[in-house]
């Protein structure tokens, strides 16, 4: 059974990885569909296309998933950085514009990448 804890705080990737830590958790896996949209339905704000356009400015909250240690290698935080197999991507994603290396999870639960500094909410996951 896995716990989750959406902290509204926005921080950056890292900061928001060690915060997660502190409470004995991670940064959220997320290794279904299933899973994807139970995340976005129980913690993302309503998804509203009328407001998220461009469809970045709704990708608010941080994954454990990224690909610093080798471009193009999507690692999860947790468990010894397990290769990532369940992909959302945004069509356009992951395109490593400007040093891209974080994973977003967008409002209708789609992934784009960005920035690691940028500040974001995050979800905490705890097995």
């Amino acid at each position: 059974m896995h716990r989750y804890l959406h902290i509204k705080t926005r921080n950056t990737w890292w900061d928001a990885k060690y915060e997660c830590e502190k409470l004995g958790a991670y940064l959220v896996t997320i290794g279904t569909e299933e899973e994807n949209s139970w995340l976005r339905e129980t913690f993302l704000p309503v998804w509203d296309p009328a407001t998220c356009n461009p469809w970045w400015d709704c990708c608010s909250h941080w994954t454990g998933a990224n690909d610093i240690e080798e471009e193009g290698r999507f690692v999860w935080t947790e468990n010894d950085n397990r290769v990532t197999s369940y992909f959302n991507w945004h069509p356009d994603e992951p395109d490593n514009s400007g040093e891209q290396d974080c994973v977003l999870m967008c409002r209708d639960g789609i992934w784009g990448t960005t920035q690691c500094h940028q500040m974001y909410s995050y979800i905490c996951e705890k097995d």
